[in-house]
């Protein structure tokens, strides 16, 4: 039988970069293989970790504080609190915190997507 999980604010595998933090919530083994639930916390001015892709998941995104600029296939989307964007399976795209604030989005990503930040 599945247990329940109930992580606090702040726990989680936690991953420093310079100018954000990701932490990983929950991997999702079973349910969309090579996937993680993660908290991404980034500074004024942010800019991600450069375009990338994946080429067999999406990404599924909700802002919850801030403003984030994201870059999809090169078309700009801007996306505030309480929205949300997917990231199609094979889209070149990038992300940076273009709010004055820090910035917080919690989504659904490939786990590859938190191994660029970790190595």
């Amino acid at each position: 039988m599945p247990t329940t999980n109930v992580l606090k604010a702040g726990e989680g595998e936690i991953i420093t970069l310079p100018g954000a933090s990701v932490v990983i919530k929950d991997r999702l083994p079973g349910i969309m293989d090579d996937c993680v639930v993660v908290e991404f916390t980034a500074e004024p001015g942010f800019r991600g970790p450069g375009p990338h892709t994946h080429a067999d998941r999406a990404e599924y995104i909700w802002v919850l504080d801030g403003e984030f600029e994201w870059i999809v296939d090169e078309e700009s989307f801007r996306v505030s609190a309480g929205e949300y964007i997917r990231i199609p399976e094979g889209a070149v795209h990038n992300f940076s915190n273009i709010s004055r604030e820090q910035s917080r989005w919690f989504g659904v990503c490939p786990a590859a997507e938190a191994d660029i930040y970790a190595h």
